[in-house]
């Protein structure tokens, strides 16, 4: 992972330096009986880390969201190449997802379609939300918080 995002800049080399250090290795599957433990344990190193490094403050709320957006926005150029970015997805996206799902009270599931969160017969996919942020051509509407 490191390798990947190196000379990205100081704020990224310190989130890699912070999470190589101070977190476990991510684990190769997740449970699905532990999932939601283990997205919030996802969503906690990013949010930890992003403290740590005093880049950004998350504290779960719906403004948070936008810091989200911002935070991607100002730190990866228009059209990032994925191996600059595809490592972040999975912590990122389970953020979002922990907003969501204390907001909203839905629930962690894994499907077909990956790792989602389930609300009244609805499935959202947060991690292909964040992953789309980064793919889209730079617009004044953000991926993360416009509904679509």
């Amino acid at each position: 992972m490191a390798g990947a995002l190196e000379g990205k800049g100081p704020v990224v080399e310190q989130v890699l330096r912070a999470t190589a250090t101070w977190f476990p290795a991510p684990r190769g599957r997740l449970d699905p009986k532990d999932l939601p433990a283990s997205m919030q344990h996802l969503a906690g190193t990013f949010v930890h880390t992003g403290r740590a490094t005093g880049c950004m403050w998350l504290d779960y709320s719906p403004e948070s969201v936008m810091r989200l957006d911002d935070y991607i926005a100002e730190h990866w150029p228009e059209r990032p190449k994925k191996n600059t970015f595809e490592s972040m997805i999975p912590t990122m996206g389970a953020y979002l997802g922990e907003v969501l799902a204390r907001q909203t009270g839905a629930c962690w599931v894994k499907d077909k379609n990956g790792y989602g969160l389930e609300l009244r017969g609805s499935t959202a996919y947060p991690m292909t939300k964040v992953g789309k942020r980064f793919e889209m051509v730079w617009s004044t509407a953000s991926a993360i918080s416009t509904a679509k």
